[in-house]
């Protein structure tokens, strides 16, 4: 008998503002993704501007110059380094959290506990899975940095 091909539940988690506003918020909204993930579930993370940060670097562009650039604070641009910011954030987070797996996988190891150890080598392939995403959107984000062709 031909079954329908097992098809893994799509989740969608947004988080902005005062969810990521602070290194705890991030580390935390870090290990919700890695929670998520392990499930199996096919997860798509969409990451938004921290607290109040459109907000303050519009004060400081203001502070720098009395007349910005109006290009340098299109929404496009702002976008851009806040995308180039929360990328940074979440690398410094799966930085620590990897450190934290590398000690534990290591007292796991030690004491023979198997179970743990299965579980700390699929968070850490799920950390590897982050950073390779990452990875691209720095790529993507790049991309979409570059300056467009003037046209005539």
């Amino acid at each position: 008998m031909l079954r329908a091909p097992m098809t893994s539940q799509l989740v969608v988690q947004k988080f902005g503002g005062s969810s990521v506003g602070d290194a705890d918020r991030i580390r935390r909204v870090a290990q919700r993704i890695a929670r998520a993930r392990v499930t199996g579930a096919d997860l798509v993370v969409v990451v938004s501007a921290m607290g109040d940060t459109t907000d303050e670097l519009l004060q400081l562009a203001a502070a720098i110059t009395p007349d910005p650039n109006p290009r340098e604070l299109s929404e496009p641009e702002l976008a851009y380094e806040l995308e180039r910011l929360t990328i940074d954030l979440e690398e410094r987070s799966l930085d620590e959290r990897a450190d934290y797996i590398a000690s534990a996988l290591a007292e796991a190891e030690q004491s023979a506990d198997r179970e743990s150890i299965d579980q700390l080598l699929r968070e850490s392939q799920l950390m590897n899975e982050k950073r390779k995403s990452l990875h691209r959107r720095r790529d993507q984000t790049r991309l979409l940095s570059r300056p467009q062709p003037v046209r005539a």
